[in-house]
């Protein structure tokens, strides 16, 4: 008999726990959830070029850099544009992200930084410089973000100044 009552101990605690575990899972999965979820500010590749960008952007007269600056926050519509048009045009840039945003000690831009890989198309690459440019923004693109060296962002960065921000 005895081993007959622990079996039957042992059967009910074990049932017991499972319906415990069932009742829980229960409660929870009727928790709302949220709609949002974290999403990194940069991908490797960002993260690595990232302080080479900022110390060659020091280098040349204490410039600072933002990473993922929304474009619709250096952009606007021009105010002699109607409505419609301002709302047309807007949305042609709105929903777009910067790699990288260099300013000046006023926060004024002095010029956009784009990190392009594989998944880039030369022809979104293009409308999105027409609109940048159209704001009156230089705009440089390099690749290989891992390897480039400060040295050579530094140049880049200098060479494209002087063609177009005449600093």
């Amino acid at each position: 008999m005895d081993i007959i009552t622990n079996n039957i101990w042992m059967i009910l605690i074990l049932l017991a726990l499972v319906i415990g575990v069932l009742f829980v899972s229960a409660k929870m999965s009727g928790r709302q959830i949220s709609p949002y979820a974290p999403k990194r500010l940069m991908t490797n590749h960002e993260k690595v070029f990232f302080p080479k960008l900022e110390k060659a952007a020091s280098r040349l007269g204490g410039y600072r850099v933002f990473p993922q600056v929304a474009m619709s926050a250096i952009i606007d519509t021009h105010s002699d544009l109607a409505q419609s048009a301002r709302l047309a045009t807007r949305n042609t840039f709105d929903r777009k992200i910067i790699d990288f945003v260099i300013v000046d000690e006023n926060m004024h831009v002095v010029m956009i930084v784009e990190l392009d890989d594989r998944t880039h198309s030369r022809d979104k690459d293009a409308k999105r410089d027409s609109i940048t440019a159209g704001a009156g923004y230089a705009t440089l693109r390099l690749r290989n973000g891992r390897k480039i060296t400060i040295d050579q962002i530094e140049r880049e960065l200098r060479n494209i100044w002087k063609s177009k921000v005449n600093v």
